[in-house]
């Protein structure tokens, strides 16, 4: 389970990283065009049902890291699979945090060590060794589009509610997902893990919510389910 001070950090980076997307007046503008309207009410509920907000996927599902299937020349993946080495959030937030305790709350110097921290977020270098590789990875949906209540492209990211109640992974912990066509989940589904199945480019991407590093497109989902889950040694 991820520390408390660890989330503590993420949390205060909302504001930079991506608090402009999904306010309450942006909701107001566009409230149809807008699938993070829907889907911050539905993580709202989930949390209230006990799923913490941040919550990171290894801590529910527990898959095999690197494990290549040779039938299927699907290999699935764990997140830290998509690291460079010393660039997953926690190393990242480690670098800053013993400064971070000695400066005074909303100071200029506070504010320039997170916007430090966020361009690192931003600009961490992904896994050039996983591009096109066939991959199976697990991870929460963040909804970039909607059509008829079903999740069109989306975020799949390693932490519960990132960008719609809690900031971004670090952008190589980003995968854009483009869903085959009749293949995707309804956005009520979107409090539940899902598997994508595709290839995997390593592609950087722009979204309303946050940039990716990874993208693959014509993905298949998998609904999470408890026959899929191993051991959490």
């Amino acid at each position: 389970m991820k520390s408390n001070t660890i989330v503590v950090l993420l949390a205060a980076l909302l504001l930079s990283a991506c608090g402009g997307k999904t306010d309450n007046a942006a909701a107001i503008e566009k409230p149809e065009a807008d699938p993070t309207t829907e889907a911050a009410k539905i993580i709202k509920e989930a949390s209230e049902d006990g799923l913490a907000i941040g919550t990171d996927i290894k801590d529910l599902m527990k898959p095999p890291v690197s494990k290549s299937d040779a039938a299927s020349s699907v290999r699935t993946l764990a997140w830290t699979d998509l690291t460079a080495e010393g660039y997953d959030a926690q190393s990242i937030i480690a670098k800053y945090q013993s400064r971070l305790q000695v400066t005074i709350a909303g100071s200029e110097e506070e504010r320039a060590l997170y916007k430090l921290m966020d361009e690192e977020f931003n600009s961490a270098p992904p896994n050039e060794d996983l591009a096109g590789t066939t991959v199976k990875i697990p991870g929460f949906v963040s909804p970039l589009d909607q059509n008829d209540g079903m999740v069109g492209d989306f975020l799949l990211v390693p932490y519960f509610g990132s960008c719609i109640h809690s900031p971004p992974p670090p952008v190589n912990q980003t995968v854009l997902v483009n869903p085959k066509k009749g293949n995707s989940i309804s956005m009520s589904k979107i409090r539940r893990p899902v598997w994508v199945v595709g290839e995997l480019k390593v592609e950087r991407s722009t979204t309303d919510l946050a940039d990716a590093a990874y993208r693959i497109e014509n993905a298949r989902l998998e609904e999470y389910s408890e026959d899929q889950k191993t051991s959490a040694n």
